[in-house]
């Protein structure tokens, strides 16, 4: 996916991190469960090293 649009696969997985975390905190917000969302975030965030 990184070479087709053109951006590097960090920035890329950096992106749906920070999207993942969004949901998980709008789920938060409206009274639902976060967690799965705040899961995936984890597992990006092993892979960019945050």
């Amino acid at each position: 996916m990184a070479d087709i649009v053109g951006e590097p696969a960090e920035r890329l997985i950096a992106w749906a991190f920070a999207r993942f975390v969004q949901s998980a905190l709008w789920c938060v917000a409206h009274g639902e469960d976060g967690l799965d969302a705040m899961a995936d975030a984890a597992v990006l965030a092993g892979l960019i090293g945050v």
